[in-house]
């Protein structure tokens, strides 16, 4: 991977996690799509999962004294029953038809955080 790439990485990330902070949300949102220009989709949407699931660590912890246990952890169980079919999933499928899935999913969340009403 040259340098050009990863600094274009980077400045997505940068990007990604100032509208994470101005908004709360759309980390993944903004980083998957941008990062899929500048790599391949595979590494784009792994290193999306695992930067976005970075970034909520400081929520986490700020969270965890008035989140009951007992609630969360459905939540937990959720995603770690979640992970294997993602990881088949991310497996699975070729590069251009997991990129209509992103897209796909992008859209529908845009549309979704747009529609809702306050």
């Amino acid at each position: 991977m040259s340098v050009e790439i990863v600094l274009a990485g980077i400045v997505i990330a940068f990007l990604a996690a100032a509208c994470y902070a101005v908004t709360g949300f759309g980390f993944a949102l903004v980083m998957t799509p941008l990062l899929t220009l500048a790599w391949e989709v595979k590494p784009a949407v792994a290193t999306s999962v695992v930067l976005s699931t970075a970034a909520l660590v400081p929520l986490l912890v700020e969270a965890r004294a008035h989140v009951p246990l007992s609630r969360a952890s459905f939540l937990v169980l959720g995603s770690f029953a979640g992970i294997p079919l993602g990881v088949a999933i991310l497996e699975a499928l070729d590069a251009a038809a997991l990129q209509v899935v992103v897209a796909s999913t992008v859209i529908a969340a845009s549309l979704l955080s747009t529609s809702r009403r306050r």
